[in-house]
């Protein structure tokens, strides 16, 4: 998790190589992609990725990856992990969403936007498997 924090990929990497859990998490349930995202190491939160860290992985208050970096205002890990199939739907466990959470607007934008875009593919993939 510290290699995550400070954006030390060599070392993560090598860690992962040598067996290192990616599902491991702090006293707070914060992984190590939380931890890359929260101190804006979107190279290294992207290396986790490829690595198999879980997108969707909660910590102790319900927030996923996607909300963690809405929360903090961080539109380029928003983005990035929006292209990775985040969840904008889901929930922490007070009610809240990824939208509901964001302290920044083009991270609302982008959410929204992708949100939106997510919605109108289900519906057009009804519509063309009903035909």
């Amino acid at each position: 998790m510290c290699a995550a924090a400070g954006g030390y990929r060599g070392i993560g990497r090598l860690l992962l190589n040598r067996g290192a859990r990616l599902d491991a998490k702090d006293h707070d349930g914060n992984s190590a992609l939380v931890w890359a995202i929260w101190n804006g190491k979107i190279e290294m939160a992207r290396m986790l990725l490829d690595f198999g860290a879980e997108l969707e992985a909660k910590r102790h208050d319900g927030c996923t990856p996607v909300m963690v970096a809405a929360s903090c205002g961080m539109a380029d890990a928003v983005s990035m992990l929006v292209v990775r199939g985040a969840d904008l739907d889901a929930t922490a466990f007070d009610g809240e969403d990824a939208v509901q959470i964001c302290t920044d607007e083009r991270c609302k934008q982008l959410l929204c936007s992708a949100r939106r875009g997510r919605r109108w593919r289900r519906r057009r993939a009804l519509v063309t498997w009903r035909h």
